[in-house]
């Protein structure tokens, strides 16, 4: 999956992400991007629940909130709920983005990504700096909104 992105909210039981639930057997997601509330119980990251032997590379985790709708798991993240085989790379994730459900984020960048604010995650700057291409892809309004594909 190269150069997409999800702006709906995910409910689920396990394995959510914002953009896919799980990734295994050597899939890659590239330059891609998720943005609406993402909720379950187990395994929930904003961009993808659980990546197993496959790659994250380039991605941004801009949902409000990621929240724990029951249960006692603990793996949640920004970015990406349980990595399994694989290290994400090139991930960020906006800095105010919720833990709800009785649930911390922890300290892996792993599965957090790096920070950016929310005014960062309206500029071109940022996905540029992640590798995004703005001549043939993506393009924005600056300072207004997220990155969305030249064709729509």
């Amino acid at each position: 999956m190269t150069n997409c992105y999800a702006t709906g909210a995910v409910s689920g039981n396990d394995s959510v992400g914002g953009l896919i639930g799980y990734v295994s057997s050597n899939i890659s997601v590239t330059n891609c991007y998720a943005a609406g509330v993402v909720s379950g119980s187990r395994v929930v990251g904003g961009v993808a629940g659980t990546v197993d032997n496959s790659s994250l590379t380039n991605c941004a985790a801009l949902n409000p909130s990621v929240e724990r709708l029951s249960g006692t798991e603990t793996s949640f993240g920004r970015v990406i709920g349980s990595l399994y085989i694989g290290l994400p790379t090139n991930t960020v994730a906006l800095d105010d983005m919720q833990a709800l459900g009785d649930i911390t984020f922890g300290a892996s960048t792993y599965l957090n990504g790096e920070d950016i604010t929310p005014a960062q995650s309206k500029q071109r700057a940022t996905y540029e700096a992640l590798g995004w291409d703005f001549t043939t892809f993506w393009e924005i309004d600056e300072g207004v909104s997220y990155p969305k594909l030249m064709w729509e």
